[in-house]
């Protein structure tokens, strides 16, 4: 592969770690960093920097597998998160007034 081209994928592959410093949940987070690994491998396996290939094949199945735990988790908080919905959308609706011509006006 020519040169030029895995120095800019390893500069996007830097953006997508920086990317992933940036996200503010964990599947977001993961998915980042999971193309930053790929993108780094590409670039240690064009330029031949083994350090850099094999931090990131071994990085690259470590955040995988976070990510299906982050997906599992989400999953199973999926019916308490809609029965919260649920409560406060009841307490606003007994918050409410029942009508206006109670409201002593």
């Amino acid at each position: 592969m020519d040169r030029e081209i895995v120095e800019i994928i390893g500069f996007f592959a830097a953006g997508m770690t920086v990317t992933a410093f940036y996200c503010t949940t964990m599947l977001t987070l993961r998915i980042a960093a999971i193309f930053a690994n790929l993108l780094f491998i590409i670039y240690g396996s064009g330029l031949d920097l083994k350090p850099v290939l094999a931090l990131h094949c071994i990085l690259l199945p470590l955040n995988i597998m976070r990510l299906f735990k982050v997906m599992r988790e989400r999953r199973r908080d999926l019916p308490l998160n809609i029965m919260r919905l649920f409560k406060v959308m009841r307490e606003r609706r007994r918050d409410l007034p029942r009508n206006a011509s109670t409201s002593g006006t």
